[in-house]
């Protein structure tokens, strides 16, 4: 009887065992599947520019989410990768597809969803994507005299969790600092899709001219800006590789200055090292700048790399959230300006979503913003009182404790800067 008793718990025992095996077996299997379609998936964004297929992307990454549904990277790709087939670049925008934009959306969401705090393993965050999408949308819409729908695509983003407060608000306060009838240069998802929304949604400061960057170097965008009179300018001649070979590294151009008796002297660089090239972008720019001749007050929005400033950047004055260009030369806000500016931009960071990494990045800049004019101050004779000031204000509004920096880097530069400063006193 016992052999019998032992022989039927070793049947169970080794029927059990064999069934975790062939469970762990599947399991194992579907996770190898998985991971085998996530990375074809994955592997089209690395892969050369004339090589990407987004349609095998689409279908690698929804075959993944069938396995795995809540797994927020393959989402995220997933979302990427429908952005990316209704229009590869800025060429193609003015063709962006309703039906496409609205699968992008509801993959961000769902990112959303799964992990609020999501990491972008691309360039935006959920948040700053579901932005971007509806604000392509909504510049095709413009672009083709439709407003009503133009209106619809705006209202959706900001439904659906883009525009948020804290960027809106950001935006509103760098439209402000801007001059009456001001040409503003604009570059970053961010940047344009925000300011995009405030004056066509909200009609806040139509008078500023805004362009982007990016989208200027595409003739069909240079066009749209002459004709809804946003900017009149010059076109770019049309080029057979949308880019022109120059026989120049730099040329020096002077630009008149209007109500003064001086010019301004622009070393203007072209591209690229023997041979050496200007794209559309740097045509438009080069011709804004030229029949402008500083009639209209020019500014830039933070954050644009050096290779896109024109070689300006030692004309441009630190307001913060903005650069002002300043034929001539380097310059510094008023003390009493910057501060009250400080104030008002660090005080909307109690609508900054950490979450989002975008949002994140831009409270640090305005830290970093700021931490640059208490630099300039504590190095010059006079400044030293006032760098305090800004030093306190800084510590006082925006403590890392309950405003952590985004990235170590942004942490240790602060915290060694805040050292220097304030044992100098």
């Amino acid at each position: 009887m016992k052999k019998l008793i032992l022989s039927i718990i070793t049947i169970i025992f080794s029927f059990n065992t064999y069934a975790q095996f062939v469970q762990y077996a599947v399991v194992s299997s579907e996770q190898e599947l998985f991971d085998s379609l996530l990375v074809d998936g994955i592997r089209e964004f690395h892969a050369p520019i004339k090589h990407q297929n987004f349609s095998k992307a689409i279908h690698a990454l929804e075959q993944a989410i069938e396995l795995k549904p809540n797994n927020a990277i393959a989402h995220y790709y997933l979302g990427y990768a429908y952005s990316k087939q209704n229009s590869l670049d800025a060429r193609q925008l003015p063709a962006k597809s309703k039906s496409l934009c609205i699968k992008a959306n509801n993959e961000m969401r769902n990112v959303i969803a799964l992990d609020s705090a999501f990491k972008p393993k691309l360039a935006l965050s959920p948040y700053s994507k579901i932005t971007a999408e509806w604000g392509a949308l909504a510049l095709m819409y413009l672009y083709n005299n439709d407003e009503d729908s133009m209106k619809w695509a705006f209202e959706q983003g900001r439904n659906n969790g883009g525009f948020s407060n804290f960027m809106l608000a950001y935006y509103r306060l760098l439209l402000d600092q801007c001059s009456d009838s001001t040409i503003l240069i604009s570059s970053g998802d961010d940047n344009y899709w925000n300011l995009l929304y405030l004056q066509f949604e909200e009609h806040y400061r139509t008078d500023v001219s805004i362009l982007d960057l990016g989208l200027l170097n595409t003739l069909w965008y240079q066009q749209f800006l002459n004709d809804h009179n946003i900017l009149h300018f010059q076109m770019a001649p049309v080029a057979e590789n949308n880019y022109y070979l120059v026989p120049y590294n730099d040329t020096l151009i002077n630009v008149p200055i209007q109500g003064s008796n001086t010019s301004f002297f622009w070393n203007y660089q072209a591209r690229g090292s023997n041979p050496f090239y200007l794209r559309y972008g740097d045509v438009a720019i080069r011709n804004i700048l030229i029949s402008n001749e500083f009639r209209r007050k020019i500014f830039f929005t933070k954050g644009i790399a050096s290779s896109d400033l024109y070689h300006l950047e030692n004309h441009l004055e630190n307001q913060i959230i903005v650069n002002r260009l300043n034929p001539f030369g380097k310059s510094e806000l008023e003390e009493s300006k910057f501060y009250n500016l400080a104030e008002k931009t660090l005080e909307l960071a109690p609508l900054c979503n950490l979450n989002s990494t975008d949002e994140w990045r831009i409270l640090d800049n305005i830290r970093l913003s700021i931490a640059a004019r208490i630099y300039h101050d504590w190095t010059s004779t006079n400044g030293k009182e006032n760098a305090k000031k800004l030093m306190q204000l800084l510590n006082r509004i925006t403590p890392s404790k309950t405003y952590p920096y985004s990235s170590p880097e942004n942490k240790l530069q602060m915290d060694q800067f805040r050292r220097v400063i304030m044992e100098d006193y």
